[in-house]
C-alpha cells in the first residue's frame, strides 16, 4: 500500500479544458529536423494575438528571420536552404510578449 494515499481510491483532479487549450502549443514545425531546406511552421489560433510576429533566432541569439503574422494565418514556410546546419528557435510574439516557441533543427 502506498503511504501517500489514505485508501485505494485517491481523489481525481479535475482538469480545466479551456485552460489546458490555452497552454497547448501554438507553434509547431515539420519536418523537424529539416533535411530538405524548408520547414513548415504551423500556427494555431493566431486571431487571439494582436500584432503577432514570428521571429527566428540562431543558437547565439541573433535574429535571422522576422515576419508579421496575420490573424487568419495558419502557417508559413521558412526557406532554410541558406542556413548553416544547427539548432534554431522560432518564437511567436504578440504586442512584444513571447507567446510560444519551438526548436528547429536544420541538417
Amino acid at each position: 500500500m502506498n503511504p501517500v494515499f489514505d485508501d485505494c481510491f485517491p481523489n481525481l483532479v479535475q482538469i480545466d479544458e479551456d485552460a489546458a487549450k490555452l497552454k497547448s502549443n501554438i507553434l509547431t514545425a515539420s519536418p523537424n529536423p529539416s533535411p530538405s531546406g524548408e520547414i513548415l511552421l504551423e500556427m494555431e489560433a493566431m486571431g487571439r494575438f494582436p500584432n503577432a510576429e514570428l521571429k527566428v533566432f540562431d543558437i547565439y541569439g541573433k535574429q535571422i528571420h522576422h515576419e508579421n503574422v496575420a490573424p487568419h494565418q495558419g502557417a508559413t514556410r521558412l526557406d532554410t536552404s541558406q542556413w548553416p546546419a544547427g539548432i534554431y528557435i522560432a518564437a511567436i510574439y504578440s504586442s512584444g510578449q513571447l507567446q510560444d516557441k519551438c526548436k528547429l533543427v536544420v541538417e
